[in-house]
């Protein structure tokens, strides 16, 4: 029988929990204020001066090169932080392990760009895919230094990298479309963005590739980061399913549009899921080790998810096609509808979201993998059944698949971590509550202005959703309102409510 955790390890726990939330939201919020302020204006300009198929045709590029760019970067983050060895020798052997894997798959991918430009007909991606493929090669340099940011919860080092990185990509990207060959503006935004983000963490942490390298280091980081990235490129295949599906039934304006929607969606999941899902790891690995109360965790992130997340994706979802005509061009006007369908899926966060970042940081690998491959198989056969329809019909195809890894997930996490069905709901229930209370004062609102200008329907109806989630929180649920927003405050807010 496991002994019960003393009163000051919760409460040390408690604020552990809430010092890390608070430090990781403060340096992302302004992180990402900076960088999708940036990312989107420059995102919008270039909307003007590129056409759809550009878009596209990127986007299709890197259908395959960002499996390496995000999933395995993250893959071996995680892995490093979960090993919890941050020895110079450990790092050298897990970058020079990483760069072996990266530059194979910078040969292979550079080489069947050919091969993937006639599977897609899309001439272009013959020369885009590898050039693409190239910007690959700086990735392994960000590991190591990424991991160890990660481990001190040093969130501002995060954000300057962010911010720096985006800021120069943005100027390049500028340069290039102004110049002769302004198609290639997208691909010279991505290789300034690596680079800079790689030379950065490094000059942050003071590491640098060495000569030390360990055979059974490597090979224990290469066993842990391939299980990841496995699971991690699987769980997340579904937007890359969706680009071929789209592209092949629509064209590459139609992924265009999708991905020029889905910038809208990543904006907000960057902002405010990011840097709870981040939480997951750093504070689940290690974690029976250290006596950590993992009920506790995910009732608290869970909360925190909830009253933070829902009413923003839900007033995305209302104000979607309202966002689209006041920002974009004209010939933009069909990304709302599928803005709207990406936004809704964001209602399903607090559930299914933090799934993966959960069973990574409890080394469930195997579970996730299975689980991963479930979801790709429902993407898959909607999406093909979808297909004949409409691009938004397509896109529609990850609500079935979030709606049944809601139904999943919910039982694992709640027996896995050892809470109580009656303390998850009532995480969770007064936002999605509030959230309806919400919807319902926007769509009242909406049809007495429907007429009006995009810039003044937006503006209505965000300040009416704003009002009306925060009144009934506030008014209804004032009890935890006041517990959630304590995760945002002093030690002293937490100590008092451990003590209770």
């Amino acid at each position: 029988m496991s002994e019960p955790i003393p009163t000051q390890a919760v409460n040390s726990q408690e604020e552990k929990v809430a010092g890390a939330f608070r430090s990781a939201m403060f340096w992302n919020i302004a992180n990402r204020s900076l960088t999708q302020m940036m990312s989107v204006g420059l995102f919008i300009f270039l909307t003007y001066r590129l056409d759809p198929a550009v878009f596209g045709v990127f986007a299709l590029g890197v259908v395959l090169v960002d499996y390496f760019n995000f999933q395995a970067q993250s893959a071996g983050v995680d892995a490093v932080v979960q090993d919890q060895d941050f020895s110079p020798r450990a790092l050298s052997s897990a970058f020079w392990a990483s760069m072996t894997v990266f530059a194979l798959a910078t040969g292979a991918l550079a080489l069947s760009g050919g091969w993937f430009a006639g599977i897609m007909n899309v001439p272009d991606l013959k020369s885009i895919l590898p050039a693409l493929a190239c910007t690959l090669l700086a990735v392994p340099f960000s590991i190591p230094p990424s991991a160890m940011l990660l481990a001190q919860h040093d969130f501002k080092g995060i954000a300057i990298r962010g911010i720096l990185s985006t800021l120069l990509s943005g100027v390049a990207a500028l340069a290039v479309a102004f110049g002769p060959a302004p198609e290639w503006a997208l691909v010279a935004q991505r290789a300034v963005s690596v680079t800079t983000a790689s030379v950065f963490l490094m000059l942050r942490t003071r590491w640098f590739p060495m000569d030390g390298f360990a055979g059974n280091l490597a090979r224990r980081y290469a066993a842990a980061s391939s299980r990841i990235f496995a699971a991690q490129a699987i769980s997340v295949s579904y937007m890359r399913i969706l680009d071929v599906v789209v592209g092949v039934s629509f064209g590459a304006a139609a992924v265009g549009l999708m991905r020029i929607a889905a910038r809208f969606t990543d904006a907000m999941y960057g902002t405010f899921a990011a840097p709870i899902g981040s939480l997951w790891v750093v504070l689940l690995s290690g974690s029976k080790e250290q006596g950590t109360d993992r009920a506790s965790l995910l009732i608290r992130l869970t909360q925190m998810s909830a009253l933070i997340c829902l009413p923003v994706f839900a007033g995305l979802m209302l104000t979607a096609q309202d966002l689209v005509d006041l920002t974009l061009d004209e010939s933009y006007a069909a990304a709302g509808p599928i803005l709207f369908v990406l936004a809704a899926a964001g209602l399903m966060i607090p559930i299914s979201y933090f799934r993966n970042h959960a069973l990574t940081g409890m080394r469930r690998l195997n579970l996730l993998l299975g689980l991963s491959v479930v979801d790709i198989v429902i993407v898959l056969i909607s999406a093909l059944a979808l297909r004949h329809i409409s691009t938004e019909a397509i896109v529609a195809s990850i609500l079935v698949m979030f709606g049944v890894r809601s139904l999943i997930t919910a039982p694992l996490m709640v027996g896995s971590l050892g809470a109580s069905w009656k303390d998850y709901a009532s995480a969770m229930l007064p936002a999605y509550l509030a959230t309806g209370v919400m919807a319902l004062t926007v769509w009242g609102v909406a049809s007495q202005i429907s007429g009006e200008a995009a810039a003044l329907r937006l503006s209505v109806k965000a300040l009416a959703g704003a009002s009306a989630y925060c009144a009934y929180i506030l008014l209804v649920h004032r009890r935890w309102a006041d517990r959630a927003i304590g995760m945002l405050m002093s030690r002293g807010q937490l100590r008092k409510e451990s003590s209770e």
